[in-house]
């Protein structure tokens, strides 16, 4: 007697909340969701699941991973889709993967240049047995390579997403670094650009140095207000080589709406509204999710993605309170006597461990150097590439300082902590 086929099934589920119950969670997982949680999925699966664009207004520290991911899931199995979750950065992504590992979540982390990637997982995503987790610029680039495309996009942190975003529809010379950078381009880019600026500025663009006071000054310049400077700037653009070349594929058809800025370190060219609708992957998506700590209505969460309208789903008035972050600020170079660095050097070693955030690497390593004591360790961002844990497990060895020995001498050595840029 012939044995019948055995047809794998699922369970179907009439909510994301539903389904959350399910889930295989392991010990390390939460013990379930919160009130304005389960009351943000039911608002969701009710009212909200099949809006084409739709933000979640998720405070930081409110717990808005677990919701989303449950989203996700619920998306996969319910609907059998393929899902994207995009966040920020590469270290965020995996953040993200280890919370989905204790949910009972499968996802896979594809991050990075796209021929290291693991054939299997990308598979894995493409059949819809697994969500992928990436990082905006490899949705946003002249030439995605995520397979097939999402039903479902989520963009964890939307409301810090519009310099993820914008940077991927930027075209940067700069005249020197890391990163873009070529002198000759810079004074030959400069020059297609001198009818938009006066005669004392653009010889203070052009010097070797920059002058006193105008490092970092920025000037902006609008093609479009010139006659024949656009055409100009597109024929000088088009025939640069890689990297440029690809940031220009991804402006060029907008390019008589882009800002120009200009310093003495650099030259951005950019839309004021990226043209993502030019993104096939983004815009064939059913619905994308958009995950934000703060809703305004001002249209920042339109511009900096691009879309004509984003519908608004406000935080459950079951959330707790606070909504929104609480941080104790301070402003070294608001007090008098000029002892900016030596301020921040002693909270610094106050507090034992800290995090150099900045526009570049270079601005950060140059802070790094001045603010950290002698003897500290400190990490690159290549150190913490894959997560915060090898900055999280150096111990915090900070010494308490009080008010009257702020301005005093540093701690033992011994008791000095950790810096990581």
């Amino acid at each position: 007697m012939p044995f019948k086929p055995v047809r794998s099934t699922s369970a179907m589920y009439a909510s994301p909340e539903a389904l959350y119950r399910d889930l295989p969670r392991s010990p390390g997982a939460k013990p379930g969701l919160l009130l304005h949680q389960g009351d943000l999925l039911r608002m969701y699966a009710k009212d909200h699941a099949d809006v084409s664009d739709l933000a979640l207004e998720l405070p930081t520290g409110t717990g808005k991973t677990i919701p989303a991911l449950v989203i996700c899931e619920w998306w996969r199995r319910q609907r059998r889709a393929r899902v994207v979750y995009a966040c920020p950065t590469d270290q965020l992504a995996r953040q993200v993967a280890v919370t989905a590992g204790e949910e009972g979540i499968p996802a896979v982390v594809l991050t990075g240049p796209h021929g290291d990637w693991a054939v299997t997982d990308l598979a894995r995503y493409d059949a819809g047995e697994a969500i992928m987790l990436t990082t905006y610029s490899t949705v946003f680039n002249s030439s995605p390579k995520l397979g097939a495309t999402p039903a479902l996009m989520v963009f964890d942190d939307a409301h810090n997403g519009e310099q993820y975003v914008a940077d991927q529809y930027c075209l940067r010379v700069n005249r020197s670094g890391e990163e873009y950078a070529d002198r000759r381009t810079y004074l030959a880019l400069l020059d297609v650009l001198a009818p938009g600026l006066d005669a004392l500025t653009l010889k203070r663009l052009s010097n070797r140095s920059a002058e006193p006071g105008h490092a970092r000054t920025v000037h902006l310049v609008v093609p479009a207000q010139h006659e024949g400077m656009p055409e100009r700037l597109a024929d000088f653009l088009a025939d640069l080589p890689a990297p440029w070349a690809f940031r220009y594929s991804m402006i060029s058809r907008v390019l008589g709406s882009c800002l120009v800025y200009l310093s003495h370190t650099g030259i951005q060219i950019r839309p004021f509204i990226p043209p993502t609708s030019d993104n096939l992957l983004f815009t064939d998506a059913q619905q994308r999710l958009y995950l934000s700590a703060t809703l305004g209505d001002a249209g920042d969460l339109e511009r900096s993605f691009g879309r004509p309208r984003i519908k608004r789903l406000a935080l459950p008035t079951t959330s707790p309170e606070p909504r929104s972050g609480r941080r104790f600020l301070i402003f070294p170079d608001l007090l008098p006597g000029g002892v900016t660095d030596k301020i921040t050097q002693k909270i610094t070693a106050m507090t034992g461990k800290a995090l150099v955030l900045a526009p570049d690497t270079a601005t950060a390593k140059t802070t790094a150097e001045l603010i950290a004591p002698p003897g500290w360790p400190v990490l690159s961002k290549n150190d913490v590439k894959h997560g915060m844990q090898p900055f999280a497990a150096l111990d915090v060895l900070g010494h308490e300082l009080g008010d009257s020995r702020l301005m005093g001498g540093l701690p033992p050595r011994a008791e000095w902590g950790r810096l990581v840029l």
